[in-house]
């Protein structure tokens, strides 16, 4: 994935989570240290079997 589509689904999920004040499933796993993101391996292995599960969709930076 590229950058960009990495921060479109970290927006859209943040929106999701916003509006809703929850969110079902893992959120794509990062931290940010000043202007950097951080992502463990391992954390996005998991993230992508569970937004597998739940059929997710990013589309123009919405969550679908």
């Amino acid at each position: 994935m590229t950058e960009e589509q990495v921060m479109s689904i970290i927006h859209a999920e943040q929106r999701s989570f916003a509006a809703s004040g929850s969110f079902n499933g893992a959120m794509f796993p990062f931290i940010k240290v000043q202007d950097e993101f951080f992502i463990s391996r391992n954390e996005l292995l998991l993230w992508a079997q569970d937004a597998s599960l739940y059929h997710r969709r990013y589309v123009n930076g919405q969550l679908q």
